[in-house]
This record gives structure tokens, sequence and C-alpha cells, in this order.
């Protein structure tokens, strides 16, 4: 399971920078200032949303792997 967790932790941490990232290219192709504020609280929510998102796949991909094993056992 500890697999899993860096697995959800790595894609969420690179979704939501990534995700920042362009938000913030955009702001300054606009001509906006630079918020290290609004960078912080993007990367958190954009973060937290995938990592929901991700932990709900692992689980079921995992349950679904343990619950075929028993059958063939």
């Amino acid at each position: 399971m500890k697999q899993h967790l860096s697995k959800i932790l790595k894609s969420v941490l690179t979704a939501g920078l990534t995700y920042t990232i362009v938000i913030a290219a955009w702001d300054y192709y606009d001509g906006k200032e630079f918020q290290l504020s609004k960078f912080i609280f993007n990367t958190i929510f954009f973060g937290l949303i995938w990592y929901f998102r991700f932990k709900k796949i692992f689980i079921d991909k995992v349950e679904s792997n343990d619950s075929g094993k028993n059958l063939d056992n």
C-alpha cells in the first residue's frame, strides 16, 4: 500500500504543479503580476482534487486485483 501512496502523491504533485505553472504562465502572458499566494492555493486545491480522484482509482484497482486473486485460489 505504501507503494500506491507514493504513486498517488507523485501524480498529485505533478498534476498540481503542472496546472499551477500553466495558470501562472497565462497570468504572465496577460500582464498580471505573479502572486505567490495564488500559486500555492492553486497547487494545493488542484492537488487535493486529484488526490481524492487518484486514491479512488488506485483503491478500486487494488480491490479488483485482490478479488481476482481470491477467485483463483
